[in-house]
């Protein structure tokens, strides 16, 4: 779960807050485009090939650990 780790984390560093809803989709985060661009980034920087269509296209946080983890 090393994926997940690493997105609860970025998220913290975007957002301030911790990340405990891992059933909402990118919509249910509550974060503004500069925040998504932003995590991206992080994720990127971190070694994870997701881009912004991966995260859109995801149907829950889950789902989108489990492409990051695809992406290592």
């Amino acid at each position: 779960m090393q994926a997940r780790k690493v997105l609860e984390q970025e998220f913290r560093v975007v957002t301030g807050r911790e990340l405990t809803d891992m059933a909402v989709d990118v919509f249910g985060l509550g974060l503004d485009s500069l925040g998504i661009l932003s995590l991206l980034g992080g994720l990127r920087e971190a070694g994870y090939d997701v881009s912004l269509d991966d995260l859109l296209s995801a149907a829950s946080m889950n789902e989108f650990v489990a492409m990051m983890a695809n992406a290592e």
